[in-house]
C-alpha cells in the first residue's frame, strides 16, 4: 500500500506546488511540499541543522544508515558513527494506511535528508504506527504567531507542551516586566508538596537576560488565564530539552 501511495505522490509532485500554509519566516519548519488524500499524506519541511553524533550506541541501526533515497530498499551509502558530523537538510514524513480492512491504523516513516562525510542521502528515524508526538513540528509547532511584540521586537512562536513552575511568580500581560501583572502564578500553591505544571501555548524566539539568567519568555495558561512568565522560573517537566522547540528535539535524537 505504501508503494501505491508513493507512486501517487510522485505524480502529484509533478502536478502540484505548495503555497500558503503556516508562516515560519523562512526558518526551519517551513513547508516545502504537502500532499494529502484518503490513503495517506506526505509533508516535507525545511530543516537545516548540523549535529555531532554522540550517542550512536543507543540508536536504532536505521538512524545510523544513510540510504540513497528515502526508502530502506534503496542503496546503502554509508554508516554513521560517534564523532561524525551530520548535516540535516530536510525532513520528510510519509503517512499511509496498511491497505488491509483488518488494520485501519495509519503508519508513518520519518526521514531526514542528510550529508555526512561527503555522502548525501537519507536516514530513517522512525518507521511504525503513526505517532504525532514524534514529529517535531506536530500541529505546526514553531510557526510565527506574532511579530514585533513589545519594544524588544520579539517574534512569538507557537509551542505547546507542559512545563513546571519552580516558584510563585508574576504572570504578565506581555513578555515584559513593565507590562500589567495579571496575577501571581502559584501564589496559593504549596511547592513542598510537589511540582506545579503549566500548559505552554507560545514562546518568544529571542532570549533575554534577567537577574543574570538568560532564557525565553513563555506564554502559559494558569487558572483560566493566559499570560507570560520568564523562563528562568520554569523547568522541564519530563527530562530532555527544557523546551520542545523542534530544533532542540531533533538534536536530542543524536546527541546529549
Amino acid at each position: 500500500m505504501k508503494k501505491v501511495f508513493l507512486s501517487a505522490l510522485i505524480f502529484a509532485a509533478g502536478m502540484l506546488g505548495f503555497s500558503g500554509g503556516p508562516d515560519y519566516g523562512g526558518a526551519n519548519g517551513e513547508i516545502l511540499f504537502e500532499y494529502v488524500d484518503s490513503s495517506g499524506m506526505e509533508v516535507k519541511r525545511k530543516v537545516e541543522l548540523t549535529i555531532k553524533i554522540e550517542i550512536a550506541e543507543f540508536l536504532d541501526s536505521s538512524m545510523l544508515t544513510v540510504y540513497k533515497d528515502a526508502s530502506k530498499e534503496s542503496m546503502v551509502l554509508a554508516q554513521i558513527s560517534n564523532g561524525d558530523v551530520l548535516k540535516i537538510k530536510e525532513q520528510d514524513i510519509v503517512c499511509y494506511r496498511s491497505g488491509s480492512s483488518r488494520d485501519p491504523r495509519m503508519y508513518e516513516e520519518i526521514w531526514y535528508k542528510v550529508e555526512v562525510s561527503g555522502r548525501k542521502g537519507w536516514i530513517c528515524v522512525y518507521d511504525g504506527i503513526r505517532n504525532n508526538n514524534l514529529d517535531p513540528f506536530n500541529e505546526n509547532a514553531w510557526e510565527i504567531l506574532e511579530e514585533d511584540v513589545t519594544s524588544n521586537k520579539f517574534t512569538v512562536r507557537k509551542l505547546e507542551q507542559i512545563i513546571t513552575l519552580l516558584t510563585d511568580t508574576e504572570l504578565y500581560s506581555e513578555p515584559d516586566m513593565s507590562s500589567n501583572v495579571i496575577c501571581k502564578a502559584g501564589e496559593d500553591y504549596d511547592f513542598s508538596r510537589g511540582q506545579l505544571n503549566l500548559k505552554v501555548i507560545a514562546i518568544t524566539q529571542q532570549k533575554v537576560t534577567l537577574n543574570g539568567e538568560t532564557d525565553h519568555w513563555v506564554k502559559v495558561e494558569y487558572k483560566g488565564k493566559e499570560g507570560w512568565i520568564f523562563g528562568g522560573y520554569l523547568s522541564n517537566e519530563a527530562g530532555g530539552p527544557k523546551y520542545a522547540i523542534p530544533d532542540y528535539k531533533i538534536k536530542s535524537m543524536f546527541s546529549m
